[in-house]
């Protein structure tokens, strides 16, 4: 049986909001929407841009989103050299767990520091 080429299978069925990045084994990634291969920093682009994003194992079509975000503050974090997940956050919520109440004071410290940082940025 012949393959057939061209759009891939589904396509037509997307989310029109939602931009679908698939993550291939080789760390590549695949822009759905733009039909074309994206670095890192082009997707951190495209999600400071505001557009929302899943991003999907190529084969199995888990859900890789939060660990490639996740990846992406740590990598901003460094090329900018700011420090958006103090590391005192990092262990308290290594710590507790799933005790979000005893990581209220923090978070609301990490949404001070985004804010600031924020202010910072558009000055």
């Amino acid at each position: 049986m012949k393959k057939k080429r061209g759009r891939p299978p589904g396509r037509d069925q997307l989310d029109p909001a939602l931009t679908i990045i698939k993550k291939y084994g080789n760390r590549r990634l695949y822009d759905l929407r733009r039909s074309r291969y994206i670095t890192l920093e082009e997707l951190a682009d495209t999600i400071a841009s505001g557009e929302e994003v899943k991003i999907v194992d190529a084969k199995s079509n888990q859900d890789l989103t939060k660990q490639v975000v996740t990846k992406i503050v740590f990598l901003e974090e460094e090329r900018r050299g700011l420090e958006l997940l103090p590391l005192s956050f990092l262990l308290k919520l290594i710590q507790h767990g799933e005790s979000s109440l005893a990581i209220g004071a923090e978070l609301e410290d990490l949404k001070q520091r985004i804010l600031s940082l924020e202010a910072r940025m558009k000055k």
